[in-house]
């Protein structure tokens, strides 16, 4: 195998990095359009991708990354009901390389690779076919897929408000604006990530999930902390998808830009949420928080799910230090979870 294709090495690497950038491109990859999956999987997956990565430090337009500009990404992740002994990929130069199983999910095989030079890294992985071998103890499972030579890498996303998220009101909205996906389609897919999960748009099929012809989104008011430095990341996704009664296939080209953004204004108590009480017929609460206040409580019944897909229960001005909630609807929910949020 080529010294580009580091697979688990570097997904070590990374995690163990006290290098930031470095760590939220890892999260890149497995962020695409494929990978991220929120429940347990119903139906097996196979997916390859090319990521090129870019950083903007300005206004102006951004520059390939000086340290691993050239990324490629595939993976496995098996119906819940499946397991597997090893899973093999064979690239279209014929060179074979053993997925790693993710030790936290172990359903999930992953492969990961990087160069700094963009002709060994095309030499590395090509375009053409992969195929992918489930090596199981009741039967084997050979499936392929296209990474195709007439789909190209998306232009490097480019922020127009740079300056604007340099200072950021964290108890107003602010909205992401960039430059147009050249030849973004409604099939195709933009992801926008602040931070270590602090928020990102919705994954594909979701809803609100942004397609290739969007150019902004917004953070809403309150979800991030005053005076703070987070790094965030604009994707631009080309995916080629394919699907039968057992599997799904996806071959994706992606272009990603890390940008800082630093925000501004006072500190403010988070609420929080006291005195839950169940009575036979629903859930009420309490919420201490500033008197003044806009807070927002949202629900869920799947607490995995992205904080920007929860219900909004309630949005309030608190009149004083405490308010009282309701929720009537929750006898009707085997479990909920709630969250309390500053500002709509």
């Amino acid at each position: 195998m080529p010294n580009e294709l580091t697979h688990a090495t570097i997904f070590r690497h990374l995690l163990l990095s006290n290098n930031e950038s470095r760590v939220f491109l890892l999260l890149i990859l497995l962020c695409s359009p494929r990978l991220a999956q929120a429940q347990p999987a119903i139906i097996t997956t196979f997916s390859v991708g090319t990521t090129y990565s870019y950083d903007q430090t300005s206004a102006g337009q951004p520059i390939l990354d000086t340290n691993t500009p050239f990324l490629f990404s595939a993976s496995t992740v098996l119906a819940s009901n499946r397991t597997a002994n090893a899973i093999t990929l064979i690239f279209p130069n014929s060179t074979v390389s053993n997925l790693t199983q993710d030790i936290t999910s172990q359903g999930d095989y992953y492969l990961f690779g990087s160069s700094s030079d963009s002709n060994r890294f095309v030499t590395a992985f090509p375009a053409g076919q992969y195929s992918f071998t489930v090596s199981a103890t009741s039967s084997n499972q050979t499936v392929s897929l296209l990474l195709p030579a007439a789909t190209t890498q998306p232009n490097a996303p480019h922020l127009t408000n740079f300056i604007a998220a340099q200072a950021v009101e964290v108890s107003q909205p602010f909205k992401f604006i960039w430059e147009p996906f050249l030849g973004g389609t409604t099939n195709d897919f933009i992801a926008v990530s602040v931070g270590n999960n602090i928020w990102k748009t919705p994954t594909p099929g979701s809803a609100g999930a942004l397609n290739g012809t969007i150019i902004a989104a917004v953070i809403p008011a309150g979800t991030l902390q005053p005076n703070s430095n987070y790094a965030c990341t604009i994707s631009f996704y080309h995916a080629t998808i394919a699907s039968n009664a057992t599997y799904v296939t996806e071959a994706n080209r992606a272009a990603a830009t890390q940008f800082p953004l630093s925000t501004v204004g006072a500190t403010i108590a988070a609420p929080v949420i006291t005195n839950v009480v169940w009575n036979g017929s629903g859930m009420s609460f309490d919420i201490d928080t500033t008197p003044g206040q806009v807070v927002t409580i949202l629900y869920s019944t799947n607490c995995t799910q992205p904080l920007n897909q929860w219900p909004v229960l309630l949005t309030t001005n608190s009149p004083a230090t405490r308010v009282h909630v309701t929720d009537s609807a929750s006898a009707g929910r085997p479990v909920v979870f709630y969250r309390a949020r500053i500002g709509p």
